[in-house]
């Protein structure tokens, strides 16, 4: 048993648990579906970093056929450096009272063992598009897993455009990846 929670710790730590109570742009299609060569069929105006693409190259697409779409960047010879646009049409907003918690690895001092260990975040903020936008802690890294910050789901609207959800997620192992995190969202415009 002690053998399988540590094969399986990285797995649980994949991601935090959200609250239940918010609705959250859904990632599962947007990978499972095809890339695509251009962002032909997105119905909202796209956010994007023009700055990591010229860095890095070009994104990785996958358009849904509702009009969403996901730009995936991705560093050159270290895959852990990252940055995604999720988009969706419409105006959905995830933000809440709480950060959600995230699963670690921790140790049990009485059963001399790794266990499973949930921690409460408190929400960070950064500024995109001249807002204020809550940004939590996705995944504690470790293993062959990065360190990765996501913001909550956020909808904006440009005058005379539909309007827009979107969720920014970024990863780093880099040393301080907070800030190195903070610099890729931070490239992000419309």
């Amino acid at each position: 048993m002690k053998r399988l929670l540590l094969l399986i710790a990285p797995l649980l730590t994949q991601c935090a648990t959200q609250n239940p109570h918010t609705k959250e742009i859904d990632r599962v299609p947007f990978h499972r579906a095809a890339e695509t060569s251009s962002l032909e069929g997105v119905t909202i105006p796209v956010l994007h970093s023009a700055k990591l693409e010229k860095r890095w190259g070009k994104p990785k697409i996958t358009v849904l056929p509702d009009g969403s779409y996901h730009l995936s960047y991705s560093k050159s010879g270290n895959g852990f450096e990252t940055l995604s646009i999720y988009g969706v049409p419409g105006s959905i907003n995830s933000d809440a009272p709480t950060a959600p918690t995230y699963q670690d690895i921790g140790y049990d001092e009485k059963r001399k063992t790794a266990t499973m260990v949930p921690y409460q975040q408190k929400w960070q903020t950064i500024e995109i598009l001249g807002r204020p936008i809550h940004l939590y802690i996705d995944n504690p890294g470790g293993g062959a897993d990065a360190f990765q910050l996501s913001t909550v789901t956020f909808s904006h609207q440009i005058p005379g455009k539909p309007i827009g959800s979107y969720r920014i997620v970024s990863s780093s192992n880099i040393d301080g990846p907070g800030e190195v995190i903070d610099s890729y969202i931070k490239t992000v415009t419309f």
